[in-house]
């Protein structure tokens, strides 16, 4: 009898999609982040394991699991991207202490040539930053292609839409624009499981000094 309750408890459990893929919960593998694969630039892995447990470190075991790449509303993914990556400051440690008044935590720590990735433990996206790029992602959801276009035409009515054999490798859409630097405005949608996709708002600013290590 208690066996059958069990099993009628367990079947009323809700599923959640941002789980997909992940785990089962006290695997152990539960408490390793996934590595992120950001577009031209290596990925971003971290590792919870060892005798020398940091702040970063322990916060980041805690954190849920579905929460490395969240189900941020559309609003929210348009509007860190905005502040991070259009309106942000000039120069990398800025942009770093930034995010971490922001509540965010490095996985990994800064390195030249090689990407950094931030997570905080709520529903806001992830960032991740290189030398040239800055970008946010989350979970694919209702609502986001069409705000960020209406944003696009509002914010950069002057962008012109690259062909796609010209656009930045891995993305969906891609923008020339000026800020007032040169740069690119990208979209990416990827297959992060077997029913999970996640959606980047990129921006490339090759020209700009504000990603690198040293300021």
């Amino acid at each position: 009898m208690a066996g059958r309750t069990a099993q009628k408890a367990a079947a009323a459990q809700p599923h959640h999609p941002a789980r997909a893929g992940w785990p089962a919960r006290g695997t152990g593998a539960e408490r390793r982040l996934p590595g992120w694969q950001l577009p031209l630039a290596a990925a971003c892995t971290v590792v919870l394991a060892g005798c020398d447990i940091t702040p970063d470190k322990a916060e980041l075991a805690n954190l849920a699991p579905w929460n490395a790449v969240p189900k941020s509303s559309p609003r929210q993914l348009l509007s860190m991207f905005e502040t991070v990556c259009i309106d942000g400051p000039a120069g990398r440690t800025a942009t770093r202490a930034m995010l971490r008044d922001l509540g965010y935590v490095p996985t990994g720590p800064a390195r030249t040539g090689r990407g950094q990735l931030f997570l905080v433990d709520d529903r806001r996206p992830a960032v991740a930053l290189t030398e040239d790029m800055c970008m946010v992602r989350a979970a694919a959801r209702t609502g986001q292609t069409e705000l960020f276009r209406d944003w696009m035409a509002h914010r950069f009515p002057a962008a012109r839409q690259m062909p796609r054999d010209r656009a930045p490798r891995r993305t969906e859409d891609a923008w020339l624009v000026a800020l007032p630097d040169p740069a690119i405005i990208a979209t990416q949608r990827t297959a992060l499981g077997s029913r999970f996709y996640g959606y980047g708002l990129i921006a490339f600013r090759p020209d700009r000094s504000r990603y690198q290590t040293k300021e």
